[in-house]
């Protein structure tokens, strides 16, 4: 119920969904893959778009998920490469490190206009796991 207050979509195969809330002027939905190690976020918040949104989305997402920015997580961006969002040109970011310990992982972050405001995403996933036609199937279902 609360993702569609963020944006209509359909999650990666094998995605579930976790939690959702509405907090402090934020909305936050998540989604995992069970066994598989793999986690959805969308922050989304109510207030204008300025040059820090992105951090500021990226802080209130570790503050209400625990676990999110671990401090054994050593990412490095990859590949930054444009992409479109509900229509929007976004910039999509890829980084690949370690998280839990020496668990290879690679992520996936952008930010967009969403229905109320801009919003982050982030997909993670083990590198074994990631499957670039089916998470670029999710991006493109984004409404």
């Amino acid at each position: 119920k609360t993702a569609v207050l963020i944006a209509d979509f359909s999650p990666p195969p094998g995605y579930e969904p976790e939690f959702g809330l509405h907090v402090i002027g934020y909305t936050v939905v998540a989604y995992n893959s069970g066994d598989s190690g793999g986690h959805l976020y969308l922050v989304q918040s109510g207030e204008g778009a300025d040059d820090t949104v992105m951090t500021t989305l990226e802080e209130t997402l570790a503050n209400l998920v625990p676990g999110y920015s671990a401090d054994d997580s050593r990412m490095t961006v990859v590949e930054q490469r444009p992409f479109t969002i509900r229509d929007q040109p976004v910039t999509l970011t890829i980084s690949e490190g370690t998280k839990w310990g020496d668990e290879r992982v690679r992520q996936g972050t952008a930010v967009f206009q969403s229905k109320e405001g801009p919003a982050l995403l982030t997909l993670l996933e083990p590198v074994s796991r990631w499957d670039e036609a089916a998470i670029e199937t999710f991006l493109t279902s984004i409404r």
